[in-house]
């Protein structure tokens, strides 16, 4: 098994669900994790979960559909913990309907977030 001790991960909606799970046991691991979220608060909880459990954790809020959110959010990564070795592109958006009944601007929401 290769050891993830010291690398540096980002991971995109990891303040809730699934990519809260994958922050946390990255950082169980020994991982340096960048918690991204579109919403503070609930990447401000995950990182003061990890940091509770002696880990390190960025609070770096973007939302991953503006380009230059995202540029700001990888300079605040590299900066404060260097250059991520992992990248977890989590972040999603569900919108309720087939593709029968759902709007077309849903779909453009649903599909600009991954």
């Amino acid at each position: 098994m290769i050891s993830l001790e010291g690398r540096t991960a980002l991971v995109t909606g990891a303040g809730r669900g699934i990519g809260r799970g994958i922050a946390l046991r990255l950082a169980a691991v020994g991982c340096r994790v960048a918690v991204s979220d579109v919403a503070a608060g609930p990447a401000e909880a995950t990182s003061e979960e990890i940091r509770a459990r002696g880990g390190t954790a960025l609070v770096a809020v973007a939302n991953v559909t503006d380009w230059d959110a995202v540029v700001r959010l990888c300079a605040a990564v590299q900066e404060a913990l260097g250059g991520p070795e992992i990248l977890v592109n989590n972040a999603g958006i569900i919108r309720r309907g087939t593709l029968e009944t759902m709007r077309l601007e849903d779909w453009h929401e649903v599909v600009a977030v991954l």
